[in-house]
């Protein structure tokens, strides 16, 4: 039985996760704790009882989480960007 997958949600990402992940491994442990943990909460309430509120509680905790990892990403290239500018100009 092939498992189910989907394409990480981080822009640049081609990791192919389980469907029942949020995103690739790498970038989840990018995902701070307290957004990690509404997630999980978020997915264990959409297990026991698929609502619109539930669903949406979900999607924007993940989204909080995309947009924090997005953050950090673009914050890590600007760091090299910025280091790779001061070797040039030593």
């Amino acid at each position: 039985m092939a498992l189910e997958t989907h394409k990480c949600p981080i822009a640049g990402c081609s990791a192919a996760c389980p469907r029942h992940h949020a995103m690739c491994l790498a970038h989840w442990r990018m995902v701070p704790k307290l957004l990690q943990v509404a997630i999980y909460g978020a997915a264990k309430r959409l297990k026991r009882r698929m609502t619109l509120e539930v669903v949406k509680d979900y999607r924007s905790a993940l989204d909080a989480a995309i947009a924090a990892v997005s953050e950090k990403l673009e914050a890590k290239d600007t760091r090299k960007n910025t280091n790779q500018g001061n070797l040039l100009q030593e």
